[in-house]
């Protein structure tokens, strides 16, 4: 709890902001005033800057070389694209060649290009073109006929399926929205009912699962399914005993995380706006990945065509060493980037909550996220680029480590060593720019506190990220269970046009607009809480309830008392 001996002392604070010695502990305003803050690691701003600028004339040089339909169409023997004029090789008299009316690919051998392959006017007898190449087709029809069944009694192709069910998948996925908002609601005023009861639920299930599997594997009707089933009893059963532990060891701290789930909802309800720092970020990424795979796309069909070692004068473009190359930045400045937009959504949160945490009457916070957008923004950008590529920097070694691991073992081994590193690393980085958001500092400095404040709360720290993340995401879960299930109803109250017509797609597509809706709904709540417990950190240090009271809610305050008499029992 942090309650004993304490790497931090009250006055460190003030060392910390670079404030003289005698200034009290009650002057310090949390979080800095903007008028107080100066740009932070500004040079890792104009670092990121340059290696995007940089990467400008290679990605150019590229494309200009580039030709998509190489990849998505394919190219015949020579190197020529159907249905285009293409560009002329040096040395390759058969490249070059006009290709207007001859739109198709027919490949002799499947799809081996050591095997003929050239552009027709019309698909040959038994293929049909699509997406611009031959491909083998069976009829429907004729064995339709032949076992005697009518036109009407075919199964629709997939597009023809979807579309006549296409008003009720939407109106599920829409319903996913209201699902995630009733989760939302639960969490805001039945926090310890619902979070007692997924914890209970979960548990139960994996015992149940746990006593299935040791049963399933004593029927068992050879060898390989009694393997199987007992491998996954053994499975079940060890993390079965895993959760009862860490349930039974934390079972105080869960308190600390229903009461931080509390808070966090009441945050949430408090500034509705929270909510749409997620979606922006979603939508942000979704539009950096589409260009990071076009990009990617057309770097990687821009290569020299050399010819094939198969005793035959067939062709193949090999991608280049400036194309390589540019695919290498591509991925860095895409790792990058994400992890820049990510860290601009944790610094904006933190800084909207440790303003509304930091004030006494919350009803009347003035514009916490609109002074925390500007803050960032305006700010700490450099710090948020900083701790980004060191993310991405341990991305590229892990990458690295990784594919120089040829051995199946050696490579599992080395990624369970290599994936919680990172995730330290990210965590610290995330607490790092909360810190930054508090107090305005650069990130190293911001970081050093952070994980002094956590290690002094590490009981607490491992409650909240394993405890609270396993009931978030069970959260999420039951989110998707419950979209699903109220879908199959909807499609037995108004079923399909083709109701003999089985098809998981609809409820695929809906299962994941509802996991995206869940994750978004919920994406604020895991920088909230850890933003919160920063926040009850620092109102813990420099705060003693009396003289200078507390800032945290009357049932936080109640929980810190009830933990220092348990404390003090402990120690006499």
């Amino acid at each position: 709890m942090g309650l004993g001996s304490s790497l931090l002392q009250p006055q460190e604070l003030v060392a910390f902001k670079k404030l003289p010695s005698s200034v009290p502990l009650d002057s310090i305003e949390i979080p800095e005033k903007s008028e107080n803050r100066t740009r932070t690691n500004f040079g890792w701003l104009i670092t990121l800057g340059i290696f995007v600028l940089v990467f400008i004339p290679f990605m150019g040089y590229t494309l200009y070389h580039s030709n998509i339909k190489r990849i998505m169409v394919g190219y015949d023997q020579c190197g020529n694209v159907c249905g285009m004029k293409n560009e002329k090789f040096d040395g390759i008299s058969c490249s070059g060649k006009d290709m207007t009316n001859l739109p198709y690919l027919h490949y002799t051998n499947g799809h081996d290009i050591h095997s003929p392959r050239n552009c027709v006017a019309e698909c040959p007898s038994g293929t049909k073109p699509v997406n611009g190449v031959c491909v083998s087709s069976t009829s429907n029809s004729d064995s339709s006929v032949t076992n005697g069944v009518s036109s009407s009694q075919i199964q629709p192709d997939l597009p023809v399926y979807l579309n006549s069910v296409v008003w009720q998948t939407i109106i599920c996925a829409l319903l996913s929205i209201l699902v995630s908002m009733g989760m939302l609601f639960l969490f805001r005023h039945a926090t310890a009912c619902l979070v007692w009861s997924i914890i209970i639920i979960c548990y139960s299930a994996f015992i149940i699962a746990s006593v299935a599997f040791w049963v399933l594997s004593a029927s068992a009707q050879n060898e390989q399914q009694q393997y199987n089933f007992r491998y996954a009893a053994i499975v079940f059963t060890v993390a079965t005993i895993i959760l009862g532990i860490v349930f039974i060891w934390f079972r105080k701290r869960i308190g600390l995380v229903i009461l931080l789930l509390q808070e966090a909802t009441k945050a949430v309800f408090d500034m509705p706006q929270l909510v749409l720092i997620p979606v922006f970020l979603f939508f942000t990424l979704a539009l950096l990945t589409a260009i990071f795979v076009v990009v990617t796309l057309y770097v990687w069909s821009a290569g020299e065509l050399v010819p094939l070692n198969n005793g035959q004068n067939y062709y193949y473009f090999r991608p280049s060493s400036i194309a390589i190359f540019t695919l290498t930045y591509n991925f860095v400045i895409y790792i990058w980037l994400t992890q820049f937009f990510i860290g601009i959504q944790y610094m904006t949160i933190a800084g909207g909550i440790a303003k509304w945490y930091f004030t006494r009457e919350k009803s009347y916070v003035h514009s916490p996220i609109a002074t925390s957008i500007y803050n960032s923004f305006k700010f700490h950008l450099g710090t948020v680029a900083m701790g980004a590529w060191i993310i991405t920097m341990m991305n590229i070694i892990k990458t690295l480590i990784l594919s120089l691991c040829k051995n199946a073992i050696v490579r599992a081994v080395v990624r369970s060593i290599l994936e919680p590193l990172e995730d330290l690393i990210k965590y610290l980085s995330k607490n790092a720019y909360i810190m930054t958001a508090l107090h305005g500092q650069p990130f190293v400095k911001s970081g050093k506190r952070a994980a002094k404040i956590l290690i002094d709360n590490l009981g607490n720290v491992i409650a909240i990220n394993y405890i609270g993340d396993f009931v978030l995401g069970m959260a999420k879960l039951l989110i998707v269970v419950i979209t699903i299930l109220i879908s199959m109803a909807i499609f037995a109250i108004a079923p399909s046009a083709y109701p003999d017509q089985s098809n998981l797609f609809p409820y695929i597509f809906i299962g994941i607009v509802a996991l995206i809706s869940a994750s978004i709904t919920f994406a604020v709540f895991d920088t909230t809480i850890d933003s919160l417990f920063i926040c009850y950190c620092e109102d813990r240090l420099i705060n003693d309830g009396m003289e200078k009271p507390y800032y945290m809610s009357r049932n936080l305050m109640e929980f810190i008392e009830d933990s220092k008499k348990v404390y003090d029992k402990t120690n006499n």
